[in-house]
């Protein structure tokens, strides 16, 4: 079902609070094959998303300009990818996923 890539969202979300960052990424990874093996769009998009902002996390928690750049790079191609999908499938008028890729652009600029 569509929910596995859900599942594993919240599964990431757990191992990057327990502190398990591979694992974490694993899940994310596992979501975002299932979305696109299910060819569901939206959950593909909303693995993005989640990336990107995972990815921003990670950005905070670095002081290695090497893994700054990595998780940076990581998360503008997510928000590349997420954009795309919700500007052309979704209205964007006062679309929340919109503004949530905006602001983390906003947020990444900065590094």
């Amino acid at each position: 079902t569509p929910y596995n890539a859900d599942f594993n969202l919240a599964k990431a979300y757990y191992y990057e609070y327990k502190g398990d960052i591979p694992k974490a990424v694993e899940c994310i990874d596992i979501a975002q094959r299932f979305s696109k093996k299910m060819k569901n769009k939206f959950k593909q998009a909303k693995s993005n998303i989640f990336y990107s902002q995972f990815a921003y996390r990670r950005i905070l928690n670095s002081t290695e300009k090497e893994q700054i750049n990595y998780w940076k790079s990581l998360a503008l191609q997510c928000l590349k990818s997420a954009s795309l999908y919700y500007t052309e499938y979704t209205k964007t008028e006062n679309n929340n996923y919109i503004e949530i890729c905006k602001s983390i652009q906003f947020l990444l600029n900065k590094y």
